[in-house]
């Protein structure tokens, strides 16, 4: 419940009635002028410094997948071994 439910409730008004009654209350309210705050620009990172960020992913979890037993577990249940899944080098799959 808001304060123009509760001027609603106790009053027995509408909601129109009840916002006129609000602002009656309020009194006068002065007017603040809007100040403009400049964003600022943010420059986008190089290509190349994602892409190195994404080959360094990329190589630790590669480098992860053999420490998890849950991950091997998932490869021989797709008939792959590890050696075959090993011999996929991190930068085989850019064009």
């Amino acid at each position: 419940m808001d304060v123009i439910d509760f001027i609603m409730l106790k009053e027995g008004i509408s909601k129109h009635e009840a916002i006129l009654k609000a602002q009656s209350l309020l009194g006068e309210v002065p007017v603040v002028p809007s100040v403009l705050v400049s964003t600022p620009v943010v420059k986008a990172e190089p290509i190349a410094v994602d892409i190195a960020f994404l080959e360094r992913m990329f190589s630790y979890f590669h480098n992860c997948l053999f420490n998890s037993h849950p991950a091997l577990d998932y490869l021989d249940s797709r008939g792959l071994d590890g050696k075959s899944a090993a011999s996929c080098p991190p930068s085989s799959n850019r064009n």
